[in-house]
């Protein structure tokens, strides 16, 4: 019983704890709390004013600790403090996702979490332009910098940012062979976690409008890269064309100039010898827009 009780009162009283390699402060003075919630809240430093980064040795953080009965360890040198800055953050989450939702029609976004690197004062400032690019888009970690204004100047912060998010993509069941039509026999749609595309992933309007450009492994994501329109006029191939001039449509016959599928459009020649730009809506049929 003797045992136990002195475990307890041990337990109880000699805290242990692994210092985080940074605190975000509010407070130039910074308290036992901010390192442990045990009621206590007892100022141990203070931080100069006018600074937003202040390195501490931990070696001190631990000294500190331990007048208080906390014992505390750490893998590192020094401990970081980072004021926290006050910034529209929600105009800036917004941002990236109408990016994300422009870029992937499919995605499902859980949260999008950004945190700043660099601290300076932005009081007075609002944000001007958010910085965050193409290569941005296709991974669910990296770093991005934001513009902020005061009207008079600028100035960069840098980001870090983690999107969770899901995506549907349509994925090849087995082996799909050259020039095969791709459709829900040889592929299928999944939705899968958004770490990183380094090509844009294609949804289900592919199905029987594309098909492959070479072989295509099993379980493979397929882009713009695996897939082609089916060709709906051949180059060289005589076709139907025509256009609409004051409700009355007028077709004549033409030579397509190149090959292409739906929606695309092409260079065609006239029996004169006009050549004229159409978009193919058809099997061998174009429109002169």
């Amino acid at each position: 019983m003797k045992i136990t009780i002195l475990l307890l009162f041990s337990f109880l009283y000699f805290y242990a704890l692994e210092l985080n390699k940074e605190y975000t402060y509010d407070d130039n003075i910074i308290y036992s709390d901010t390192f442990i919630n045990n009621n206590r809240k007892t100022a141990l430093f203070e931080i100069p004013k006018n600074v937003y980064t202040y390195k501490v040795s931990s070696k001190k953080i631990t000294l500190l600790l331990s007048k208080l009965d906390i014992k505390a360890t750490s893998k590192y040198s020094k401990i970081t403090f980072n004021k926290r800055i006050k910034y529209d953050k929600e105009s800036i989450v917004s941002n990236i996702y109408d990016k994300l939702i422009k870029k992937y029609r499919s995605i499902q976004i859980k949260s999008i979490q950004i945190k700043p690197i660099s601290f300076i004062n932005l009081d007075g400032y609002t944000v001007k332009n958010v910085i965050f690019t193409n290569q941005n888009i296709k991974k669910s970690t990296g770093t991005f910098f934001v513009y902020f204004s005061n009207g008079k100047r600028d100035k960069k912060i840098y980001f870090r940012y983690i999107i969770d998010a899901k995506v549907k993509v349509i994925k090849s069941r087995y082996k799909i062979p050259k020039n095969s039509i791709i459709n829900k026999n040889n592929s299928i749609e999944e939705s899968i976690k958004f770490v990183a595309f380094y090509h844009n992933p294609l949804g289900s309007n592919i199905y029987n409008n594309t098909m492959s450009k070479s072989y295509i492994k099993k379980g493979a994501i397929l882009d713009e890269n695996y897939i082609k329109k089916i060709p709906l006029v051949i180059k060289n191939r005589t076709i139907n064309a025509f256009y609409t001039d004051g409700g009355i449509e007028i077709s004549f016959s033409a030579i397509a100039l190149e090959s292409g599928g739906l929606g695309d459009y092409i260079s065609i020649i006239k029996t004169d010898g006009e050549k004229m730009k159409a978009v193919i809506i058809s099997k061998a049929r174009v429109e002169i827009r």
